[in-house]
């Protein structure tokens, strides 16, 4: 069946009409004709997939990737990246309603630092280390938009567990079942997650010469290193960016895309030098901190993670960073509690997850009163939530950062001033 392409989302999904209906399809774009297969998804909803394209759009690129129709990681993976950052600016724009600045972007092969795959079966049978797709699992160990690095490591621990079970969430049978493989400067490391409690010495071989956790995740629990313990190697990973060097120790975030960084603190300490006192929530170990300390008279940073505050401490000594104090705390209570103690910096710095902050932290935000305020967030919606809550203050710059090329994640760096 041929349909002609009518929209396309902000997702890469393609949107044709088959009688009177709106169909997605995944790997099209507006504009285009294409034949296509319809079937139905695993909630019984019509799906449809592309199986030539009859007429291309402009924006249409090869996606260098012979997963790519059927991976759910890189949907945007056709498109060129003039088209991709286009279907990125149109949905922010349209969230937040102003004109948006597009900074630097890594290329969209080999950034990724680092990979979350599961563990699964294949059509033969065998260890698949990848994500859940229609038809097979897709293969993470050839991903193209992973470090070769973290490829190489991915295939050696699949060879290493060929013979572990990979656990089947709905009758609670299996061993396996996840891997994570993160590379960083001049070392790397693989998490094994498994479901029960295993020997650490049944792990000796995996992946020799990198450092190995284990953590144990029980059914029913989804949260991925959350509690990783060591069994071989030191824990700590060591980051580079702007000519900084960072200790990171799980269960502290680190980017997946280190490659960006240097972009995103540029527009940080560009948005934020010169001020006073800096309060910066979410700082993380330091990535952001280190930088912004050295153009501003203070800062203080706040992480929930103890582990990541204990990082950053490290980082801005080794760094001969002095004005840089860090704390341990969430959002809403170490605002609150910055506060109490009568401190009122100038400036703010917000690093959000996908989820918003909330109105408490938001409040207690807006109670400490700082002039200016970055807010750097990999959700749109998120960020459109807190703005609202955010009454005092105005948006004077919206940037776009493309941090997963190919991907429908997007960064947006929100600058605002208080009214």
């Amino acid at each position: 069946m041929q349909v002609d392409i009518v929209a396309t989302t902000a997702g890469g999904q393609g949107v044709a009409v088959v009688d009177g209906r709106r169909v997605p399809v995944p790997g099209a774009l507006e504009g285009e004709r294409v034949e296509i297969a319809l079937g139905t998804d695993r909630r019984g909803r019509t799906s449809a997939r592309v199986t030539r394209v009859v007429a291309a759009s402009p924006g249409r690129a090869d996606p260098a990737c012979d997963q790519a129709a059927r991976c759910p990681g890189c949907p945007l993976r056709h498109c060129t990246p003039e088209a991709a950052l286009d279907l990125k600016r149109a949905r922010v724009e349209r969230r937040l309603a102003g004109p948006v600045t597009v900074l630097p972007a890594p290329p969209r092969d080999g950034f990724r630092a680092r990979a979350v795959a599961r563990a699964l079966r294949g059509t033969d049978g065998a260890l698949v280390l990848g994500m859940d797709a229609p038809e097979a699992p897709v293969d993470l160990t050839r991903c193209p938009a992973q470090d070769p690095a973290v490829n190489a490591l991915l295939s050696q621990a699949r060879r290493d567990l060929a013979d572990w079970a990979p656990f089947d969430p709905a009758t609670g049978e299996g061993l396996l079942r996840h891997v994570v493989v993160q590379v960083g400067d001049g070392g790397a490391r693989v998490v094994v997650g498994v479901a029960r409690p295993v020997d650490p010495a049944s792990l000796a071989g995996v992946v020799p010469g990198a450092t190995l956790l284990v953590e144990v995740i029980p059914p029913g629990r989804f949260d991925v290193l959350a509690r990783p313990e060591l069994v071989r190697g030191e824990a700590t990973l060591w980051l580079a960016a702007g000519g900084d060097r960072f200790r990171a120790t799980l269960p502290a975030w680190t980017p997946q895309s280190p490659g960006s960084l240097d972009a995103l603190r540029a527009e940080v300490t560009g948005a934020l030098s010169g001020a006073a006192h800096v309060v910066e929530v979410g700082c993380g170990v330091g990535t952001l901190s280190l930088p912004l300390a050295r153009v501003c008279g203070a800062l203080t940073g706040v992480d929930e993670v103890r582990q990541a505050v204990a990082d950053a401490e490290a980082n801005a000594a080794a760094a001969g960073v002095t004005n840089a104090t860090f704390r341990v705390g969430r959002a809403d209570h170490a605002l609150r509690r910055l506060a109490q103690r009568g401190l009122r910096p100038d400036a703010a710095l917000l690093h959000a997850m996908r989820r918003p902050f909330g109105d408490a932290a938001m409040g207690a935000l807006s109670a400490l009163g700082p002039s200016r305020v970055v807010y750097v967030a990999p959700s749109p919606r998120s960020l459109a939530d807190d703005l609202a809550a955010l009454s005092r203050y105005v948006v004077d710059r919206l940037a776009l950062l493309d941090q997963m090329p190919g991907t429908a994640h997007v960064t947006v760096i929100a600058h605002l001033r208080r009214r």
